[in-house]
């Protein structure tokens, strides 16, 4: 009997850890892509989710609510500044990485000029992450390189 309850006992730790130790999906920036591919995963499911599993830091974010088209709102995720976006796009010709993600909402709750000091308009902060995190996903795409 003793030894049944400590197999049980192995075992429901082991499963705890597991779960608990689950890894990200986005571990650098150049898995970004892995977002797009596992997609299914996170359509129909609050932008939260998504954020959840990306691991570097987002920096930028831009949204468009409402812009026409087969998706009408967007919410576009950064992982560098403004300053070294247009370095980036000056020295390479390239967009860096950017992760356009397609919200079923017409409109939200979100305006940089209004809620954000001019020059950090576009930073990604944590009331961002609230405000926009409640959307859903309804497409994902992953342009540009890092």
């Amino acid at each position: 009997m003793k030894r049944v309850f400590k197999f049980s006992v192995l075992f429901l730790g082991v499963m705890i850890l597991g779960i608990s130790c689950k890894a990200q999906m986005v571990q650098t920036v150049a898995d970004a892509n892995k977002l797009a591919e596992n997609k299914q995963e996170f359509i129909g499911k609050p932008l939260e989710n998504l954020l959840k599993e990306i691991k570097p830091p987002i920096k930028r974010v831009r949204a468009i609510a409402g812009g026409g088209g087969e998706f009408n709102s967007f919410v576009f995720l950064y992982f560098v500044n403004d300053s070294e976006y247009y370095a980036y796009e000056k020295q390479t010709g390239k967009m860096p990485t950017k992760i356009t993600v397609h919200v079923a909402e017409g409109s939200f709750d979100w305006n940089p000029f209004t809620e954000k000091p001019k020059g950090h308009r576009y930073d990604w902060t944590k009331e961002d992450e609230k405000k926009l995190g409640k959307l859903t996903v309804v497409d994902i795409r992953v342009t540009g390189s890092n």
